[in-house]
């Protein structure tokens, strides 16, 4: 069906491919005419390079991310609270409505599984972009394991970053002490702040959350001192050494050539034109 559609509007549709253009006789037959080509286009070349001292740490950086057997490894626990919901139908009662009737805990298990996809690939971009996103998750498991201990909440952060808690009681919206909050049956006093902030007494929680926390933020510390905290790796970058040796093969064969390159992720661009 798709093949006889085509077949039907390529004779009006005025947006033309390469391929239409080389393949249909009357069209390449007009840019033979115009003198006009189309480059060659080669590749695309994969190029590999040698970890070498750094292959032990970069096969226990992975394992550590992605290897979901390992009772070790990272889970993720800070961005899936509500996995560890003591009592759901309670929680529900309470803060149902400030979700929308979104399934919270299948939204926020995707949600960790996808910042741990984040942190392999910002891992495998750059170092530069790996210690930058590896400080940002250490310090916001730091706020959540204060708000924990300090303020006895779990803090649930719909947009933007997570507020400290040393900030939360000081804000325009929120002047509610947690100890105030009333019991589940009561309503919800004022639970969200004008930064998309909610914030849940700890009690419907398992102690499970706090130590799944601690336990993540301690690997990620060690993940971070492994990488980024000992002088013998600190300064080895074997990925930016092979690219540079590349990059300087390529001006070399044609030095007036243009050379451009794509990453998905900012920090690593500017990174390299550093």
């Amino acid at each position: 069906i798709a093949a006889e559609q085509r077949r039907l509007v390529e004779a009006v549709v005025l947006r033309r491919s390469r391929i239409d253009l080389q393949n249909v006789t009357r069209y390449r037959e007009d840019l033979e005419s115009q003198n006009i080509r189309f480059p060659e286009v080669v590749g695309p070349e994969l190029l590999e390079y040698e970890l070498g001292e750094l292959f032990d740490l970069y096969m226990f950086t992975l394992e550590s991310l992605v290897n979901s057997d390992d009772p070790n490894a990272y889970v993720g626990a800070r961005y899936k609270p509500s996995a560890y919901l003591s009592d759901r139908e309670a929680f529900l009662k309470k803060f149902g409505d400030l979700f929308e009737g979104r399934d919270l805990v299948v939204g926020q298990k995707n949600n960790a599984d996808n910042m741990r996809r984040l942190l392999v690939t910002r891992f495998e971009s750059s170092k530069f972009a790996f210690e930058t996103t590896l400080n940002r998750m250490i310090t916001v498991n730091e706020k959540v394991i204060r708000w924990w201990h300090e303020k006895e909440m779990v803090p649930i952060q719909k947009k933007g970053d997570l507020m400290d808690p040393d900030d939360y009681f000081d804000t325009e919206s929120v002047d509610l002490d947690p100890t105030e909050m009333g019991g589940l049956d009561g309503p919800v006093d004022q639970p969200l702040n004008a930064k998309g902030l909610i914030v849940v007494p700890k009690s419907m929680f398992e102690e499970k959350f706090i130590s799944d926390v601690e336990r993540d933020t301690s690997l990620l510390k060690e993940i971070q001192n492994r990488w980024f905290g000992q002088d013998s790796f600190a300064g080895l970058d074997p990925k930016t050494d092979h690219l540079v040796k590349e990059l300087k093969r390529l001006q070399q064969e044609m030095p007036n050539r243009k050379i451009v390159i794509f990453s998905s992720y900012a920090d690593t661009v500017n990174y390299l034109a550093r």
